[in-house]
C-alpha cells in the first residue's frame, strides 16, 4: 500500500493546466492585436489631421492570412512599406514597420469603407489553427472634421 501510482491526477491536473496555458495565450495575442490595432489608428488619425483625407486600402500583411495558422509570422522586408506608407508615415513615433525584428500573430489591413470611413481589420488564429480565425475590427469615422477611431470588436469573451 505504500507505493501508490498518482500519475494519472497529475496527468489530469496538467491537462488542466494546459488549457488554461492555451487560453492565457490566445488572449495575450489577441491583446497585442488589439495594441497594434490601437496604434494603427493613432497613426490613422495624425494623418488626418495633416492631409484632411483618409488613407487608401493597404495590402494586408502578411498577404495570406493561413501563413499564421500554426506559428508566428516573421514580416519581411519591404512588406509594410508601399500601400502602408499612408498609415504609417507619421510623427507621432510609431515606427515604419510596427514588427520590426518581432513576430506577429494577426494579419493587419485597412481599408475605407466610405468617403468618411475607414476599417482597420487584423485576422489571425491567437489559439492555433484548432481554435479558428478570429477576426478583430476598428471602425474609424470622420465626425465634425476628425477622425475618431471606436473600439476593437470581435474580442473572444
Amino acid at each position: 500500500m505504500k507505493n501508490r501510482i498518482v500519475v494519472p491526477v497529475l496527468v489530469l491536473a496538467s491537462s488542466g493546466c494546459m488549457k488554461s496555458f492555451d487560453r492565457y495565450h490566445a488572449k495575450e495575442v489577441e491583446i497585442e492585436a488589439k495594441m497594434v490595432m490601437k496604434n494603427i489608428g493613432i497613426s490613422l488619425v495624425t494623418g488626418y489631421m495633416d492631409r484632411q483625407a483618409l488613407c487608401p486600402a493597404s495590402t494586408p500583411v502578411p498577404a495570406d492570412v493561413d501563413l499564421l495558422k500554426d506559428k508566428p509570422y516573421e514580416t519581411k522586408v519591404g512588406e509594410w512599406d508601399t500601400t502602408w506608407k499612408c498609415v504609417l508615415d507619421t510623427d507621432n513615433d510609431i515606427p515604419a514597420n510596427p514588427f520590426d525584428m518581432q513576430k506577429q500573430h494577426f494579419q493587419y489591413a485597412v481599408a475605407p469603407a466610405d468617403e468618411t470611413t475607414t476599417v482597420v481589420t487584423a485576422k489571425g488564429y491567437p489559439g492555433g489553427a484548432a481554435g479558428g480565425l478570429h477576426t478583430l475590427t476598428m471602425t474609424c469615422k470622420v465626425i465634425d472634421k476628425d477622425l475618431k477611431c471606436g473600439d476593437v470588436e470581435g474580442l473572444s469573451p
